[in-house]
């Protein structure tokens, strides 16, 4: 029996506690630490543009191309699609019952029928914009914006936001980031009406030398016995000065009309936007960053921190960076009130045992307690999991009930050692007679905790680990009650 023969080794004893508590504390600096749970990323969108195209022809030439392809998926659990004015909207949801290995594996086969169905795409329709980050939460949000002594444009803001997202890329740890509020430029063509109008054209004829003169499709094909090329045209638009030489006619004297003679050339931002953020009341880019999942927010986030302070050292004046969104702070502040309710908690069950049982059994569970939550803390390492607000409470909602088995062995034993027995006998003796009571009480509670904790889909993943916690604090303090207890 493993109680009595710890009993008899008091240095195996202490070698146990020993490592414990050093494998313990190693854990606890090791596990990871964020605000919520790694939610299972099962659902997705894919987004097409057919400028101009009225919903039926979204429809039938966007949509159900998309679902054609999806459709052959097996893995995919509900399509649904969206057709609109110009817009081609799709929603995916996998099944939720897929492994972390075959979710990976369904997302890749998405991207594929998602390129097949585009090869079939009319003219005109932009590349689908695939995008299954939508159960991810940022991690950290900087805005960039200029100050009240200075205006900068948002162009010159965008150019400053995509350095800055790329520094934070280069980041350990970092899974994802993206750019928000970044302007989207064009290439205007203000026509002059009166020189338009004195040399005989039309709108239609500038419509249609700028596009002759931007080739982006194929002009023809080169096909022989061995060899089948397609023949471009090179003399794409690369500049605004390229623009301004296009020739839209030619006189019978050989004189020419370019598009500089009769209309004026140059970039502007879309108007109206297609996003737009803002920071304290004023034009913003937003920079959104992504930990991976599995390490701890608050040493990624000093990390990140530091970065933003050596950015913001070497910014050009009139630049605001600031912190908008740190997931440290409200993860902080989560677990430290979650821990000081599980020490407000062991600090009551302490006080109703020194006044109940007296001070000898408020010691021995008051040294239960701790050695019961580094187990469970080192047992939750090794499988991968997390400190969050749901594991930790479930760490809270097991501290009511791992106390009742080093209750009932405490008080047994020391009813026999009031009886007059042997050290030994009264260890043996209580163990013999609450080893099954015990072992079944902590096995009805885990088989009432076990149908939460294998949920599947993003409801396992986010409640699941309060079931998980429960079950290994059970665990461990049933094997403590039955040998460094008594």
């Amino acid at each position: 029996m493993l109680a009595r023969y710890i009993h008899q080794h008091s240095r195996y004893f202490t070698l146990i506690i020993l490592c414990v508590v050093a494998v313990g504390i190693t854990s606890f600096r090791s596990i990871a630490r964020q605000e919520d749970p790694t939610l299972m990323n099962f659902v997705g969108t894919i987004t097409t543009f057919y400028a101009g195209a009225t919903p039926d022809r979204v429809e039938a030439l966007v949509s159900r191309p998309l679902e054609d392809e999806l459709r052959e998926i097996s893995e995919i659990d509900e399509l649904r699609s969206t057709s609109s004015g110009g817009i081609s909207f799709l929603q995916i949801k996998l099944l939720d019952t897929l492994p972390d290995d075959a979710l990976e594996r369904a997302w890749s086969e998405v991207r594929d029928a998602m390129s097949d169905a585009a090869l079939h795409f009319p003219d005109g329709v932009s590349a689908p914009v695939f995008d299954n980050n939508r159960l991810t939460s940022f991690t950290t949000i900087v805005a960039l914006s200029s100050d009240t002594d200075h205006d900068m444009p948002l162009s010159l803001l965008n150019r400053l936001a995509q350095d800055f997202a790329d520094q934070a890329r280069n980041l350990s740890n970092t899974k994802l980031v993206e750019v928000f509020g970044e302007p989207l430029e064009e290439v205007r063509v203000e026509l002059d009406e009166i020189a338009l109008i004195s040399r005989g054209l039309s709108v239609q004829q500038v419509a249609a030398a700028l596009r002759a003169a931007d080739a982006k499709i194929a002009s023809g094909r080169l096909s022989g016995p061995r060899t089948d090329m397609l023949i471009e045209l090179s003399g794409d638009f690369d500049s605004i000065e390229r623009i301004r030489e296009v020739i839209v006619s030619t006189s019978d004297n050989g004189s020419a009309t370019r598009i500089s003679d009769i209309a004026r050339v140059y970039k502007s931002a879309v108007s109206p936007p297609v996003t737009m953020a803002m920071a304290q009341g004023r034009p913003a880019i937003l920079v959104g960053a992504i930990m991976e999942a599995g390490h701890q927010v608050d040493v990624w986030s000093d990390a990140y921190n530091a970065m933003v302070n050596r950015y913001r050292a070497q910014a050009p004046d009139g630049l605001k960076v600031d912190v908008t969104y740190d997931q440290n702070t409200y993860a902080k502040s989560r677990l430290f009130e979650v821990a000081k309710n599980l020490g407000l908690g062991i600090a009551l069950v302490i006080m109703v045992l020194l006044f109940t049982l007296g001070w000898r059994a408020a010691v021995v569970v008051a040294c239960i307690l701790p050695l019961c939550g580094l187990i469970s803390i080192t047992v939750m390492d090794r499988m991968g999991m997390a400190l969050h607000q749901m594991s930790v409470s479930g760490l809270i909602v097991a501290l009511g009930l791992l106390v009742d088995g080093s209750i009932v062995m405490t008080d047994e034993v020391r009813k026999r050692l009031l009886a007059g027995q042997t050290q030994i006998q009264a260890i043996i003796g209580s163990v013999d007679r609450l080893r099954v009571p015990l072992i079944s009480s902590a096995l009805t509670t885990v088989l009432a905790f076990m149908p939460m904790a294998l949920l599947p889909g993003p409801g396992g993943d986010f409640v699941g680990a309060i079931a998980t916690a429960v079950i290994i604090m059970l665990a461990a303090s049933t094997v403590l009650a039955l040998t460094l207890t008594p």
